[in-house]
């Protein structure tokens, strides 16, 4: 009995070109725009501005050709990207002088680099710093558009760079101000190339440009740069986001808080030309966000200005709190009891509250301080030190 064995059936499949067309984003832009650009003046103009719908426009043009195969493709490869960061407290003086100095350094930038501020809290967490929320808001910078610790986790750049020895990190540089970035983990600490402090404790990172200087506020510095080597970029815009800091790290130069300096004082009046009516009552409003912060309790109001570090086998943390110990009762009748539990829930063995503020009828600008101890006789040891 014979067997036939199966011969396969090829098929000639011929090729078939299917080109490109518009991605559905961009089908739905093309076609409601239009009724966005009609409407723009009745609906929108209060929140993006009157005077900016050319400007969206434009870069709404540029948007449907960036989708538009039939324009050509080209494929940009990413040379550099550095990160502008501050304080992990992110408080205003970092945060402004993070958006400034990324302003600056993206002017001076090569072709193929990109330069972002990132702010390392959570988003979440701006509504703990209200002063820092209303500069933004002055100057005009929507705060929603920053990068945030939610959108880039330090924790995952980290584990890259030890698993595989910074090959996938070799475009990432970090640069910082108002901070060494001695809070960051070993991996990326090597990553610093510059560091434009105010705090002359800073430690200098190997291989960093450092630029150190006992100013009131790192915002002075990088308002001196902008002045120097880029006096084009200084709106008033930047003006106001810059002047802030200042008088809030100075007091208002307040002769009893002896926080500013002669430069502080040089660049606060070039900034207050340049903001002009920006800057009317500057001061009170951020000072009055500052210390009203509505809805906070003690746990939020004091991480929102928190650092731990240890030493010497023991963990401590400090606190500020622009919140007079006074006011603080009233918001929290049992206040050493919650100042306790957040010690224990960040498990240190010494928390420090430092209080700084000024407010109406308290005779100028105060200092007071808050000791929290694990152990009992850790207060007196502590008050005793100090």
């Amino acid at each position: 009995m014979g067997s036939t064995a199966a011969t396969p059936v090829l098929r000639s499949i011929r090729p078939e070109y299917r080109p490109h067309g518009p991605d559905p984003l961009r089908t739905l832009f093309r076609q409601r725009f239009p009724a966005f650009q009609a409407s723009y003046e009745q609906r929108y103009a209060a929140f993006f501005g009157k005077f900016r719908l050319p400007l969206i426009s434009r870069a709404a043009s540029a948007f449907r050709l960036c989708g538009d195969w039939s324009q050509g493709i080209a494929r940009i490869r990413l040379r550099d990207l550095r990160l502008i960061l501050g304080s992990p407290a992110a408080d205003a003086d970092s945060l402004a002088a993070s958006v400034a100095y990324s302003l600056l350094l993206a002017a001076e930038a090569d072709p193929g680099a990109l330069v972002l501020p990132w702010v390392p809290i959570p988003r979440a967490d701006l509504r703990l710093r209200a002063e820092a929320g209303l500069l933004f808001r002055l100057a005009g910078l929507r705060e929603q558009v920053l990068p945030y610790a939610d959108d880039l986790d330090l924790a995952t750049l980290v584990r890259i760079a030890e698993r595989d020895e910074l090959r996938q990190l070799r475009n990432l540089r970090l640069i910082l101000v108002d901070s060494d970035g001695s809070w960051l983990p070993p991996p990326l600490r090597r990553l610093i190339v510059k560091v434009l402090d105010h705090h002359p404790g800073a430690l200098r990172p190997a291989e960093a440009v450092f630029t150190v200087e006992p100013v009131g506020s790192t915002c002075t510095l990088v308002a001196e740069q902008i002045c120097e080597r880029r006096p084009e970029l200084m709106t008033p815009q930047i003006a106001v986001l810059l002047l802030g800091p200042i008088l809030l790290d100075t007091v208002d130069f307040d002769p009893a808080a002896q926080r500013g300096t002669a430069k502080d004082r040089l660049l606060a009046d070039r900034l207050r030309a340049v903001a002009g009516g920006r800057a009317a009552g500057l001061y009170p409003r951020l000072l009055a966000a500052r210390q009203e912060l509505p809805g906070l309790g003690t746990p939020e109001l004091l991480r929102r200005d928190y650092k731990a570090w240890a030493a010497g086998g023991v963990r401590f943390g400090i606190s500020s709190c622009p919140v007079s110990l006074g006011r603080w009762r009233e918001r929290d009748s049992d206040l050493e009891a919650g100042i306790a539990e957040y010690r224990e829930a960040q498990e240190l063995d010494l928390l420090l509250v430092m209080i700084a503020y000024d407010e109406p009828g308290a005779g100028g600008f105060r200092r007071e301080l808050g000791i929290s101890a694990a152990e009992p006789a850790g207060v007196e040891r502590t008050a005793r030190a100090l």
